[in-house]
Formats: C-alpha cells, structure tokens, sequence
C-alpha cells in the first residue's frame, strides 16, 4: 500500500471521527434549542470572624474559649435557562439562598463579650452572665453567559465559558449581652446591631469537562474565576435596653472594593433522551464557592479615641451539595 493510499484513508478516518464527535456526544442533551435546568441547593456557609463571646476561666491572665455563631445546612434554588447555538451556548443564571443562624451561651460572669464598644464594655465591668448571636446572609447573583464547546471524542468534550456576574449578598448580625442569665426587662442588656451590604458586578470565566462513563451515565466538573467591583454599606448600632439610649450609631456607605469569587463543583449525571417532549438529565454533585477582598464588620479600637476603628478584610464562602433536574426542548 502505497503512501497516497494512506493518506486518503486516514483523511476519512479524520473526517469520519470529527463527524461522530459532532454527533454524538455525551455532555450535553440530545437537541439544539432551548434547555433549562432548576437545581436544589444544600449549602453551609463558611464565615470565620462569627466570635461573639469568650468563656472565660481566668481573666488575669486570660484564659478561655470562645463562642461563635455556626451556620448549618439550609436549602437553595438556582434556575438556568440556555438557547443552544451550534457549540455555542447563551444563557442567564439566577442562584438565591438564604441562611440564618443562632446560639447562644449563659456563665455567670464569666462571659467575654466580643462586640461591644470599649466604652460599653466598661459599663458592665468587663464580663456578662448571658450571650445569644443570630447571623444571617442573603445572597443573590445573577450571571449572563456564554459558552463555547468542543468534542473530544465520542466519550467527552470540554468547554470555556464566561459573562457578566451581578452578586447582592447582604450579611446582617444581632448580638445580646446580658447581666443576668435569664435576661427580662429589668436586666442590664445591651443590643449589638451590625450590617455589611454588597451589591457587585464584574466578569468571569471559567471551563467545564464532562466525560461518559458508560450507557446514560456521565461526570463532569468545572471550575471558574471572577473579578467585581462591590459597593458596600456598613451599618454597627448598639443600644442599652434597659436605659432606652442608644451608645453607638454609625454608618460607612459607599465602600469600593475589587472583590474575587472562586467556584468548582463536580459530579455525576444520568441522562434520557427523547422522553416524552423532550430530553431529560438529572445531575447531582458538590460545589465550593469562596469570596475574598471582603471588607469586615465595623470595629472600634479603644474607648480614648472613641471613633477610630481597625479596617479588617476578610473572605466567606458556600459549599453543599446540589441536585439538578434538566430539560431540552
């Protein structure tokens, strides 16, 4: 067989398998059209500066533990609706979840507190018999996308995709102390009220793998990266309750920070086509999401110089499992 023969047989082998790949693959549902997916989030939120007292077992020196707020798992939705183009796939993307946690702890005057005003603090000498902290988040994003898809082989593809990110997270925390442990009308309490808004947009992108394992059955996995630009609107209140005065009320509105999102999430998928209407997947899998650059609550140093106040930069995230249904008509 002489060397023009093989050429033109591996010229219809080339062709040959870019025309199968084209045809068939295994990370995407069966039609060209319109496809959308709802997925139920299981998230924790991951948040370190949540300490709101330390038990204390000496004061001098000072010895003890601290408590902290611990978010649990609560539940989500993200909804994603595509138009698929040849390889190229544009969409928009809406995730909302919602978490609020609380604890708290009763020592009698023993207790830290983490949050009040140095000022304040001195007020109740220092220590409490009682601490409850709520802490909630509320975040929201939505993403315009678009996606660009190429096909291994008949077993996998992979793509890179990227858009527009638009993220509202806001953060709020209601502390109470008091000097009692079973704190009533008549306690000395105090109220700590803190606030930390982000309303942010910016660009990401990102790639995505998905491989067949065998008849209907696949894993997948992506990875993404973004830069936004996030206003921030700070908010720290302290009130004595018992007395009806107000010791602390300030605002910082209009805070600029660049801040990073960093998302990876795998999983598995199981996939029926032409079922009914249309084609179906059901997917379940676990994600990481992780902002940093974040500005903190608002602090102050010391009671001498009663408004300065110590900037902290900080991060939180989201991790969990989730489960989506997908549909192609």
């Amino acid at each position: 067989m002489n060397w023009k023969k093989l050429l033109i047989i591996g010229v219809a082998l080339t062709s040959t398998s870019s025309l199968w790949s084209d045809v068939c693959d295994p990370c995407d549902l069966c039609h060209d059209g319109w496809s959308v997916h709802a997925d139920w989030l299981y998230w924790k939120t991951r948040k370190c500066d949540l300490i709101y007292v330390f038990d204390l077992r000496s004061q001098l020196p000072i010895r003890g533990k601290g408590k902290k707020v611990k978010p649990e798992y609560e539940s989500g939705v993200r909804i994603v609706l595509y138009k698929k183009c040849n390889d190229w796939d544009f969409g928009v993307r809406y995730t909302h979840f919602f978490d609020e946690s609380d604890t708290s702890k009763d020592s009698s005057n023993r207790l830290g507190p983490t949050l009040l005003h140095p000022t304040d603090l001195a007020r109740v000498n220092n220590l409490v018999s009682f601490a409850r902290s709520k802490y909630e988040v509320d975040l929201n994003i939505v993403d315009l996308e678009a996606s660009k898809k190429w096909n291994v082989n008949c077993d996998g593809n992979s793509s890179l995709f990227g858009g527009v990110k638009f993220a509202f997270i806001d953060q709020e925390r209601d502390t109470l102390y008091s000097k009692d442990t079973s704190p009533s009308s008549n306690s000395k309490r105090s109220e700590v009220k803190e606030k930390i808004d982000m309303d942010a947009y910016g660009l990401y992108i990102g790639a995505k793998g998905c491989w067949k394992v065998c008849e209907g059955f696949g894993v997948f996995g992506s990875a993404s990266v973004g830069a936004l630009l996030g206003r921030f609107d700070r908010s720290l209140k302290e009130e004595d309750l018992k007395d009806n005065r107000t010791d602390v009320d300030v605002d910082d509105d209009g805070h600029y920070c660049i801040v990073n999102h960093f998302e990876f999430a795998a999983g598995v998928d199981y996939r029926v086509c032409d079922f009914g209407c249309g084609d179906w997947t059901i997917s379940v899998g676990y994600e990481f999401h992780n902002w940093t650059n974040i500005p903190g609550w608002i602090r102050f140093v010391d009671d001498i110089t009663t408004s300065a106040i110590t900037e902290q930069i900080g991060s939180f995230g989201f991790d969990g499992l989730f489960v989506r249904l997908n549909a192609a008509f």
